[in-house]
């Protein structure tokens, strides 16, 4: 597929998993900001992570590489369980942004479907996998919005 062609963010991403982890259908893998679960653990209240344009500017072009998933959905049952919304109330990119067991989903814009993924950024921006434990108990309810980047 001419990568070229392919939107991005994808507008209407579909999930599915591959090796494990979660990617579009059309190959864009799927990021986690891992200190969101720090920061929740510690108490932090929402939104626990200023938005990307509210961060240092030596580091917000970097941050800004990765973009929330629009809103998504999976043919696959658990997934499709898996998945909700999150507002971005505030934020420059004031988007709806897909979640999956409670952590907000991005995408990096110097990925190419299907290939490497390029974002990887250990104990920051980690591969989504299927079994990622939940980052707030689901029972108790997700918070409307955890913030950025």
């Amino acid at each position: 597929m001419d990568e070229a062609l392919l939107p991005f963010p994808p507008p209407q991403p579909v999930l599915r998993v591959r090796s494990g982890r979660l990617e579009t259908v059309d190959g864009w893998p799927i990021y986690r900001f891992v200190p969101y679960g720090a920061a929740l653990q510690s108490g932090i209240k929402p939104p626990v992570v200023p938005w990307a344009d509210q961060w240092p500017p030596y580091i917000q072009s970097w941050v800004s590489q990765y973009l929330p998933l629009p809103p998504a959905s999976s043919e696959t049952p658990l997934l499709q369980r898996r998945l909700r919304l999150q507002g971005r109330p505030g934020a420059h990119n004031p988007v709806q942004q897909a979640l999956y067991q409670g952590w907000p989903l991005y995408v990096f814009s110097q990925d190419a479907p299907g290939d490497t993924p390029q974002g990887l950024v250990a104990g920051q921006f980690e591969l989504v996998t299927i079994d990622v434990p939940p980052l707030t108990d689901p029972g108790v309810g997700w918070p409307d919005y955890y913030g950025g980047p």
